[in-house]
């Protein structure tokens, strides 16, 4: 698998508004998809994760 077939999994995954349970307590919630980044709020705070850092 390469970065574009991950990247494509993760965006076909994933949908605005999916709530996760955290692993220590709370939960994160996807608050916007795009191509370039996924945004989450994880209790008061919103994280922006670039896909083009993620690489295998």
């Amino acid at each position: 698998m390469n970065n574009i077939e991950l990247t494509d999994r993760i965006l076909t995954a994933l949908n605005q508004g999916m709530i996760y349970q955290n692993p220590q307590k709370g939960t994160s919630r996807i608050a916007s998809i795009t191509p370039e980044k996924i945004v989450y709020i994880r209790g008061n705070s919103r994280i922006t994760l670039n896909l083009e850092a993620i690489q295998i």
